[in-house]
């Protein structure tokens, strides 16, 4: 009969019986099967792990891309997972506000424009994000809160004042960006109202309120208060210094950068806040098309002009951009509009090469010499000051010149109508000066010249402002010097300009 081998080292066969040998035999087979089957269903474990499928988002909305602070939305996520595995659905709303749920709701405090992130998760290490489609939504303030203000109370508003309210503006020249790329930041759009007397030396013929942006008054906030919301110092200064500044944000994340503006108004201290988010991912994430196959566009419809002097809405600026061409303009395919390249000029007009006057007053365009109507003839310097100066001229209510008024002349037409307290009489030189200007002082030599020559040595006052000075007015911001350049003359230091 044949036995069981014997293990080296094991007590000889004499010593066990039969039966022992056999049980012995049968526990090492069951054993050596039950080895077996937690190996396979360890090796089982760890496929059916290492093979867990990402959930993937079908949908991510939000009630409406527009709102006011204090407004509900609704938020709606709905994601899919191959595995079958629970899904967890976690918001980040851009403004470090979070919540849990494939529906939620929330409210901006804060005007600004802001990131909906969607996170979904299976509980195995999967996880999608809605990077391809992100939501995107503007809040901005009520109007009752931006109302313009009443007449200030007497004694409180010795000369023009701010009054408020006010709102803060931030923008960025990028929404969506790698980790380690420069963000651009402009704050310079926040705005208060202030009280313009018609005459100050005589309050009793009245004033009227108007809306004062940063840009234009470099001390209107006391101060800027830029939080990065990554952890950063905060950045900080006057519109002038950090009116425009730049961030850089070093790792992934949605960031809720939160400006903060003190303005000081007549009736006490206050503060103005906005925010913005910024989505930063380790590498660019590739957009999602809905209809990759389909060109789409869309138009307000058809336009109301093609003369640019005249035309300012959506359907025709279309067309016209595609006609006419501009001294300079943004780099394609740069998203900073800040960076600007020359079109018709030979360069765009800088401090450091001698466009940009040290006052900040004149910009100096060099016209190319290479450019030709399609009738054939070369373009001029001549032809670049009557373009300018005819938008000026027409002064269409509805149409661009505003843009120009508003940083060359002051708004010299408005003073073509009537002036004083019951408007009933013609304004006079020096209801422009006074009034335009925060002192005659400060008037621009070129617009001094046209008002010296109209008075002819008269009192200011004794003379009307009428179409002719105003035309002359407009006509000497815009002049040709030498052969082929154009120098344009701004009433003041206009940093959007």
């Amino acid at each position: 009969m044949d036995t069981e081998p014997q293990a080296e080292g094991s007590p000889s066969g004499s010593g066990a019986s039969p039966a022992s040998r056999a049980l012995r035999s049968r526990w090492g087979k069951v054993a050596a099967v039950a080895v077996v089957a937690i190996a396979v269903a360890a090796a089982s474990a760890y496929v059916l792990r290492a093979s867990n499928q990402a959930p993937a988002i079908t949908q991510a909305t939000v009630s409406s891309e527009f709102a006011t602070t204090g407004q509900s939305l609704t938020f709606t996520g709905q994601a899919a997972d191959p595995d079958g595995d629970p899904l967890r659905y976690t918001w980040n709303f851009g403004d470090n506000s979070t919540a849990v749920g494939a529906f939620a709701t929330h409210a901006y405090s804060i005007p600004g424009r802001y990131v909906g992130l969607l996170t979904v998760t299976d509980g195995r290490g999967g996880e999608a994000t809605n990077d391809g489609k992100l939501l995107f939504v503007q809040a901005q303030l009520p109007p009752s809160e931006i109302a313009s203000p009443s007449r200030p109370p007497n004694g409180s508003c010795a000369a023009d004042c701010i009054l408020g309210p006010g709102a803060a503006i931030l923008t960025a020249n990028q929404t969506t960006v790698v980790t380690g790329t420069p963000v651009r930041f402009n704050g310079n759009a926040s705005w208060a109202y202030g009280w313009n007397w018609n005459n100050v030396s005589n309050r009793s013929e009245g004033g009227s309120s108007v809306v004062i942006p940063a840009a234009d008054d470099g001390s209107l906030f006391t101060t800027f208060t830029y939080g990065w919301g990554d952890g950063t110092p905060e950045g900080g200064g006057s519109s002038e210094t950090v009116g425009t500044t730049s961030h850089v944000f070093t790792s992934p994340g949605n960031f809720f950068v939160r400006l903060t503006l003190t303005l000081p108004t007549v009736s006490g201290v206050g503060t103005l806040a906005a925010g913005y988010t910024i989505r930063v991912t380790p590498t660019a994430s590739a957009p999602v098309l809905k209809h990759p196959g389909v060109f789409t566009t869309a138009t307000f419809g058809e336009p109301d002009s093609l003369d640019p002097a005249a035309d300012i809405e959506t359907a025709g600026v279309e067309i016209l951009q595609n006609v006419y061409e501009t001294l300079v303009w943004y780099e394609p395919g740069v998203e900073n509009v800040t960076v600007l390249v020359p079109r018709l000029a030979m360069e765009v007009p800088t401090a450091a090469n001698g466009g940009i006057s040290p006052d900040g007053k004149n910009y100096t365009f060099t016209i190319r010499p290479d450019v030709k109507f399609h009738s054939g003839n070369v373009l001029s310097s001549d032809d670049v000051v009557y373009s300018l100066r005819r938008v000026l001229a027409m002064h269409d209510p509805n149409g661009p010149s505003w843009i120009l008024e508003q940083t060359l002349t002051n708004y010299v037409s408005k003073y073509l109508g009537s002036c004083g307290p019951a408007a009933n009489r013609t304004c006079s030189l020096a209801d422009y000066a006074d009034t335009a200007f925060p002192s005659r002082e400060t008037i621009p030599t070129n617009i001094r010249a046209v008002l010296e020559n109209a008075a002819q040595g008269a009192n200011w006052s004794a003379r009307p402002l009428n179409r002719s000075v105003a035309w002359a007015v407009s006509n000497s911001t815009v002049e040709k010097v030498g052969t082929d350049q154009v120098r344009i003359h701004l009433s003041r230091p206009y940093p959007a300009f």
